[in-house]
């Protein structure tokens, strides 16, 4: 659909967190949805940035997934503009709650916890939360991705 800011989300996953990213079809799906939301940053006719949401039904909006080109479009800031767009869809629908997810572990620095706070609002919770269903599963992945961050160095 939009191959520059897709291949360039792919290779930020894959080379930086590197951690696997969904397949194409999993967002193409989310925005057929009716709680998913995929807002884009347009900048002379190129898709720059974007942000991937879910909507819990008047209640919240998550922010899943940020991408922009912000190396090439560096004044622009792609990915700042897609996190306001999410904050301001949030707005627009009177929607209570703005979630970014996750802030890492309080005792480590976390650049990316620092971005989020600058927006305002309240750290509710650090981390994630964890639900395993299948113990030998979600050690299996988790080997997996430690598997391939290592090959990916």
């Amino acid at each position: 659909m939009y191959p520059l800011l897709r291949d360039s989300s792919v290779d930020l996953y894959r080379n930086k967190v590197k951690t696997p990213l969904f397949p194409f079809d999993f967002f193409e799906k989310l925005y057929q949805s009716d709680w998913g939301r995929i807002l884009l940053i347009k900048y002379q006719n190129q898709i720059i940035g974007g942000v991937t949401c879910s909507i819990l039904k008047n209640k919240t909006l998550y922010h899943w997934f940020v991408a922009g080109l912000d190396e090439r479009f560096k004044s622009i800031r792609p990915s700042t503009l897609a996190t306001w767009a999410a904050i301001d869809r949030t707005l627009k629908e009177r929607i209570p709650i703005s979630d970014m997810m996750g802030a890492g572990k309080a005792d480590e620095n976390y650049g990316v916890r620092d971005f989020k706070a600058a927006f305002g609002g309240k750290l509710v919770e650090y981390g994630r939360f964890l639900c395993i269903l299948n113990p030998v599963l979600y050690h299996i992945g988790k080997i997996g991705v430690k598997i391939l961050k290592r090959i990916k160095q």
